[in-house]
């Protein structure tokens, strides 16, 4: 991808998804997005697929979503993509829950962020994330959508299970409705299956996100105690998921935030917008003559 008018005083800024790609530039107000492009996924990332999409590019914010690299890692992407892209002046790199508190108007919050594949609560203070804290639970758009399919499908359900699963007790007939699940894939289905399944995916996340907040102590206790908790990602967009959330939680004293509608889906990737909008983002980023210098010590030092 080449400069574009008007745009060589701002950075690009690329967000790492584990099923899609967002990328534009910093202060536009939708990204471009690749939906089933996984650049980075369980251990393992495409180097030669993001220097692809870096043609040009002179200076670069990489958004991490919700998946963490460990130093290494970062070390490996930073040598690569300067390797890759001689144009390229400057690289920073951005947790993706440090990106959603910032497009949230806060530096200090609890990032819920219900993905793909699985859920992550982070706390995050002035901007920092605390790895040692962050808790995660599997199973996140993908299990359940595979939930949602099973229980639709008498080949593989005894239908006296099935029954009991779709079905409440006062249960009333209502017309089936379409749903796009978080892969795409279009389904009509019975209310009260999406509901049933939003309340499956919802039960675990109350415990861990206090688990997350009691690992945090000292200085940050009563900071992240008294934060919001912001909820973001795909699949918090699926009907009944955020209602399932709010009321278990709230019910442990535990506060929300959440954007409303698609916007969710775009929280990582805004506030790394937002940060590459600002003057100070030069302080912040890597230059390829002080990665030169230092190497892989200045990318674990900026880069935390």
């Amino acid at each position: 991808m080449g400069e574009t008018e008007g745009s060589e005083g701002r950075p690009f800024v690329i967000e790492l998804g584990s099923w899609c790609v967002r990328s534009g530039r910093a202060s536009e107000a939708i990204p471009d997005e690749e939906v089933g492009v996984g650049l980075w996924k369980e251990g393992s990332w495409d180097g030669v697929g993001l220097v692809s999409r870096l043609d040009g590019i002179k200076d670069l914010l990489v958004v991490e979503s919700s998946t963490f690299l460990d130093g290494r890692e970062r070390v490996d992407l930073v040598g690569t993509v300067m390797e890759g892209c001689p144009e390229l002046g400057s690289i920073f790199l951005l947790r993706g829950a440090a990106a959603s508190s910032f497009a949230m108007g806060r530096v200090s919050a609890v990032v819920l962020d219900v993905g793909e594949l699985a859920a992550v609560a982070s706390p995050v203070t002035d901007g920092y994330v605390h790895k040692r804290a962050v808790s995660k639970v599997d199973g996140g758009g993908k299990a359940l959508s595979e939930r949602i399919r099973g229980a639709i499908s008498p080949s593989e359900f005894n239908m006296d299970e099935a029954k009991k699963f779709l079905f409440s007790e006062n249960f009333k007939p209502s017309e089936d409705k379409k749903y796009e699940l978080p892969d795409g894939t279009i389904i009509e289905v019975p209310t009260e299956a999406v509901d049933d399944a939003a309340v499956w995916v919802s039960e675990p996340l109350p415990g861990m996100i206090i688990s997350s907040i009691n690992k945090i102590h000292g200085d940050f206790e009563k900071t992240i105690s008294n934060a919001d908790v912001l909820l973001c990602g795909g699949t918090s967009l699926v009907r009944g998921v955020p209602s399932a959330i709010f009321e278990q939680s709230e019910a442990r004293g535990v506060h929300f935030l959440a954007a409303k509608g698609h916007d969710r889906t775009l929280q990582n990737w805004r506030g790394g917008s937002i940060l590459g909008s600002l003057g100070s983002f030069s302080t912040l980023s890597i230059t390829r003559a002080d990665y030169a210098e230092k190497g892989a010590s200045l990318v674990l030092s900026k880069c935390a």
